[in-house]
């Protein structure tokens, strides 16, 4: 299934695959994040999708809670 994509042709939604490589964790813990819902995501039958911007927003925050200091998103 081919995920929709913004006008740069990145996708808009990933998987917890790539999510798990943008973030440089395990599936597992990317699987966890999302059952206990702090990651942000929805299911379309079985799979999960996530955004990237969710993805990156999540990150941020992470970060910004172990005292860096990291710029907001970029805006379009």
């Amino acid at each position: 299934m081919k995920l929709p994509t913004n006008t740069s042709n990145d996708p808009i939604f990933i998987g917890p695959e790539e999510a798990a490589r943008r973030l440089r964790l395990t599936r597992s813990v990317v699987y966890r994040l999302l059952g206990e819902g702090q990651l942000p995501a929805f299911k379309m039958g079985r799979r999960w999708l996530i955004s990237v911007e969710a993805v990156d927003a999540w990150a941020r925050q992470r970060l910004r809670e172990a005292g860096f200091e990291v710029p907001d998103a970029p805006r379009d």
